[in-house]
């Protein structure tokens, strides 16, 4: 698509670009000074020692500035093709597209803002190991000088330990960690405050023992998910005891995909059997029409669930607020940072959560249940487990 040269920022946007000084603050390799800079096509520059490419700088400002910087290491013929990986392969001409294909050998800068609204990302990775820099500080930019005074700022904060987060991100091997129901993961919350949660729901067991019934809102939860709760814990102290973890309260329950658990960017440091305060899931319901038009209305806690099928008119609040179960591919930190706050800190499609009120009370109402129900009531009322049965249960699956 056509780059829009005329507008104002055009040419500052063009020639952003770290300096040498900056790059190791995010994992980057420093450009040397006998690469040659090639443009391959505007907005896609590649950095050349001799015939392999070292670096890719990729650049976009059609709906907001976008900068994308790569440490690489891509083999090629004469500097037009780029040599196979095996015999079987074929060389493909150097184009943007054939340089972004390959994995990246090092790490990546992504760096996009727009210049009407205050919603930039900024994210350094390592995409061979899965690893990322915690860089989670306000970042409302909105211009390139903005951008550039971020940078100045995150650069002259960082922690005496920061770069052992960088040498983490750069040289650690990819991992696929096996866990299970019980273990307490730590996270990084930023550069200096460590978190904790616990996982006390594997998908994986669930639908294989078939332990959600049909049609129940969980049942359809995407990629692999865990149930988890973080606990109420921001602390410089990566090294906290598992009794010191424990006596924090609890937040409630949210689904994360399992990706950075199994590949090691929360690591596991202890192991503890559940206890029944510990047990919670989030409360769902769910307005559905099926393919012959019939309808129906179900609510879930727990395993548990009912359903009202054939309702002839359903409630506004149901109706017009019809917020299925998400699975969040990344720890809920905001969960994290309002609690600390005092809000509620409910997941955006638990009942419990404030925006849900009134779908709950009518929820509630149409079921006919007491607003002072617990979760082991509801589940004993639906056919479901009690937060002790659960917990019996995850015991069994774990001796196979």
């Amino acid at each position: 698509m056509k780059r829009n040269i005329d507008f104002p920022e055009y040419q500052e946007y063009k020639s952003f670009r770290l300096t040498n000084e900056q790059r190791p603050y995010f994992g980057l390799e420093k450009i040397d000074e006998n690469w040659e800079e090639i443009e391959i096509k505007e907005g896609t520059s590649a950095f050349f020692e001799g015939d392999i490419i070292k670096k890719i700088i990729t650049w976009e400002n059609f709906r907001q500035f976008e900068h994308n910087e790569i440490d690489t290491k891509i083999e090629t013929i004469d500097r037009e093709y780029i040599l196979p990986k095996t015999n079987r392969g074929k060389k493909k001409k150097i184009t943007p597209t054939n340089l972004l294909a390959p994995m990246p050998t090092g790490c990546s800068l992504y760096i996009t803002f727009n210049k009407n609204v205050a919603n930039s990302i900024i994210s350094a990775s390592c995409t061979r190991n899965k690893k990322h820099l915690p860089i989670t500080e306000d970042k409302e930019i909105m211009s390139i000088t903005d951008l550039n005074n971020w940078i100045k700022n995150y650069i002259k904060t960082c922690p005496t330990d920061y770069f052992e987060k960088v040498n983490k991100m750069r040289s650690s091997e990819h991992t696929t960690v096996k866990y299970e129901v019980g273990d307490i993961f730590r996270f990084e919350i930023d550069r200096e405050h460590y978190g904790f949660g616990l996982i006390i729901g594997k998908y994986s067991d669930i639908r294989k023992h078939n332990l959600f019934p049909e049609n129940h809102p969980m049942s359809s939860a995407m990629t692999v998910p865990i149930l988890v709760r973080l606990y109420k814990i921001k602390t410089k102290n990566p090294g906290l005891s598992q009794k010191e973890i424990c006596c924090s309260d609890l937040l409630p329950p949210t689904l994360i995909s399992d990706n950075e658990i199994i590949w090691g960017t929360h690591e596991i440091v202890a192991l503890k059997e559940l206890e029944e305060n510990e047990i919670d899931f989030p409360m769902l319901a769910e307005y559905r029409v099926r393919r012959d038009d019939s309808n129906y209305i179900c609510f879930a806690w727990g395993n548990g669930m009912k359903i009202i099928n054939g309702i002839s008119k359903v409630p506004n609040e149901i109706m017009n607020n019809n917020n299925c179960i998400g699975v969040s591919l990344g720890l809920p930190i905001h969960q994290l940072n309002r609690a600390f706050q005092g809000y509620n800190a409910y997941s955006y499609d638990d009942l419990r959560n404030t925006r849900n009120e009134l779908k709950r009370a009518a929820v509630f109402e149409l079921f006919e249940l007491s607003d002072s129900m617990d979760i082991d009531a509801f589940n004993k009322l639906s056919g479901g487990l009690t937060r002790n049965e659960y917990i019996e249960w995850t015991r069994k699956i774990k001796k196979g």
